[in-house]
C-alpha cells in the first residue's frame, strides 16, 4: 500500500479497530527500490541503520533518517564489503546487508 491509500483508509476505519498488516516489511518482491541518500527517511532507512549497527558500522540512533552518521557508516560498510563507495544505499547494498534476498 502507498501512504495515500493508508490515509484514505484512516478516514473510513473507526479508532480502535484492529488492523493486521501482512507481507514483507520491505514491500512486494517485484518492488524497485529507490536509492537511499542523505535526507532520505522511512522504515527502510531504519532497517539499514539497524543492520549497520548489528554489523558494527553504525553507532547512532536508529531513527529512520539518513543523516551524516548513517552516510559515514554506509561508506565504511561499502569499503569493507568491496562494494562501490557511493555513500548511498542501492539494491546491491540491501542484498549485502541481508535486508532483501
Amino acid at each position: 500500500m502507498r501512504n495515500r491509500d493508508i490515509e484514505e483508509l484512516y478516514e473510513k476505519v473507526p479508532v480502535g479497530t484492529i488492523v493486521i498488516v501482512e507481507g514483507p516489511i520491505t514491500g512486494h518482491k517485484d518492488l524497485t527500490y529507490h536509492v537511499l541518500v542523505r535526507g532520505s527517511r522511512g522504515t527502510l532507512v531504519q532497517l539499514v541503520q539497524n543492520h549497520l549497527r548489528a554489523a558494527g558500522f553504525y553507532h547512532g540512533t536508529c531513527h529512520g533518517i539518513f543523516d551524516r552518521s548513517t552516510e559515514q557508516a554506509v561508506t565504511q560498510f561499502q569499503k569493507q564489503s568491496n562494494l562501490p563507495v557511493t555513500k548511498q544505499i542501492h539494491e546491491t547494498d540491501l542484498l549485502y546487508l541481508g535486508i532483501i534476498e
